[in-house]
């Protein structure tokens, strides 16, 4: 079995990198680093004979970090095209680019969800947690799921048109409920150790936190398609209201965020840490 210890170099550096591009609000660095550790973290797994399912759930990580890197490769059009009364109106080219984010921000939470579904494939193989009563499981998936129905789908119950957020953000919702399983599960399973039974619930609670945002990443471009309206006719009057706003950037800020996501990258490594090696 040869050496995990370079890719475990190599996830490691690139997730500092990765976490340090999204403090820095520099999405190319941040994605690209990020796309490199989940295929180190593929590599590891494999090379330590882990899940098979851990070996895929990294390299669906990284299709996924491939989608979000392609999403800001898109360039607004500049002049954006408005109104006479400074409204945005239907253009060709902008109604082009929200589309093309929704597609692509559909695709990653599609790869986030076989992702996750490979997470619970590698976690339901560990046996049960010892010690748990009836009562254990809906207690869990009652709090689980809370935030997932209170945060993650506000969007659509927010929204003036449900049934076309509904139907659009499908892979979104899916990756949530999935989220909400494997999160479960990790609370259920025991991988043997105390370190790694932590490992395991960390990683599985640590996933659940961005799928709690998918659904919102999913629906930003179809709102903000909604609210393209068309050029008005001569004689009607119409207008809009807009504010803009740029905080400055704290080093504070930098920390928060650069900590936050390097916790969330994290959680792949620790479940594929958690799941045991094969006997011999």
């Amino acid at each position: 079995m040869n050496s995990p210890t370079p890719a475990i170099a190599v996830f490691g550096t690139a997730a500092v990198v990765s976490a340090t591009g999204a403090g820095m609000e520099l999405p190319v660095i941040r994605y690209g680093a990020e796309i490199v550790a989940m295929l180190a973290l593929s590599a590891g797994a494999a090379l330590t004979g882990r899940h098979r399912a851990l070996s895929l759930l990294g390299l669906l990580l990284a299709g996924a970090a491939l989608a979000d890197l392609a999403a800001t490769w898109m360039t607004y059009p500049n002049p954006a095209p408005t109104a006479p009364d400074g409204c945005p109106v239907a253009d060709e080219a902008v109604t082009e680019y929200w589309t093309g984010r929704l597609r692509l921000s559909q695709l990653a939470a599609a790869l986030h969800f076989g992702a996750l579904i490979c997470g619970i494939l590698a976690v339901s193989a560990l046996p049960s947690r010892p010690g748990l009563h009836r009562w254990h499981r809906p207690l869990l998936v009652t709090l689980v799921s809370t935030p997932a129905v209170l945060i993650g789908l506000y969007p659509i119950y927010s929204a003036d048109d449900r049934t076309e957020l509904l139907d659009r953000t499908t892979p979104a919702i899916l990756t949530l409920a999935a989220a909400v399983a494997l999160t479960v599960l990790s609370m259920t399973r025991t991988a043997g150790g105390r370190a790694r039974m932590t490992a395991l619930m960390a990683g599985g609670a640590l996933a659940y936190v961005p799928a709690l945002f998918a659904v919102e990443r999913v629906a930003g471009p179809i709102v903000q398609l909604q609210h393209l309206s068309p050029e008005p006719e001569p004689g009607v009057f119409m207008t809009c209201a807009y504010g803009y706003g740029t905080p400055a950037t704290s080093p504070s800020t930098v920390a928060l965020t650069a900590a936050g996501i390097l916790l969330v990258l994290a959680a792949p490594a620790l479940l594929v840490w958690a799941s045991p090696r094969p006997a011999g």
